[in-house]
């Protein structure tokens, strides 16, 4: 890249850092065991990359909820309230962190944004996939996001239904479960969240066969 180029960008995203709030200016994702220490962690670039014009842009920070009922063998529920959410944006590509605690994100997801016909600047629909999902992974989730509505000053609201295979792992049994996602928009600024090539390194493509005892980490507590 053009060195003037990048140092435009950094700026940019410097600039669009200090709007976020502090609690998210740092948000890593935490990676499957499979890929290293249980406590690594992938640091989130930043890009400030925008999606196109008269199209609803995702891009920003989320706040709110998801409310997931489960089943390992019992029926339990599982809320996990007061969530950040993340999400940049680029053309139709959405790039997703959400379940973020403190500077820790569990969930990644890569998905795309379909335009409303009619209201295609602020309205929308969106299917995504956890970063790690294939067959036999240690964890699989895909959603769709039936409500999302945007506004030019900020403000937006994202409604989504989840549905999740968490693979048993040495403390916790297999569970699946439905997951509802409700959000609303704090921040348009863009968190620079990367998409899941970046996250994942080379490697992850031996998730479809490794074992699901080789990785540790619990998207879904409990």
């Amino acid at each position: 890249m053009n060195h003037n180029v990048w140092a435009s960008v950094k700026r940019g995203r410097n600039e669009s850092c200090a709007r976020l709030p502090t609690a998210t200016r740092h948000l890593t994702w935490r990676r499957p065991c499979g890929f290293g220490s249980p406590l690594e962690r992938q640091p989130v670039a930043a890009v400030l990359l925008c999606g196109g014009a008269d199209a609803a842009n995702l891009t920003g920070v989320w706040s709110g909820e998801q409310d997931c009922d489960r089943f390992d063998g019992h029926k339990f529920h599982t809320k996990f309230r007061d969530d950040t959410m993340v999400i940049s944006q680029i053309g139709d590509q959405i790039n997703v962190l959400a379940l973020c605690s403190g500077d820790v994100c569990n969930l990644a997801f890569q998905g795309t944004v379909i335009n409303d016909a009619r209201n295609s600047e602020s309205e929308a629909q969106a299917g995504f996939t956890a970063c790690e999902t294939a067959p036999g992974s240690p964890y699989q989730e895909t959603g769709r996001a039936t409500r999302v509505s945007v506004t030019e000053n900020r403000d937006g609201q994202f409604d989504a239904t989840s549905i999740f295979l968490q693979l048993a792992g040495d403390d916790f049994p297999t569970d699946t479960g439905t997951c509802s996602w409700r959000y609303t928009r704090v921040s348009s600024a863009d968190p620079g969240v990367p998409d899941c090539a970046t996250l994942l390194p080379p490697s992850a493509s031996s998730l479809s066969t490794a074992p699901a005892k080789t990785f540790n980490t619990q998207r879904r507590g409990r």
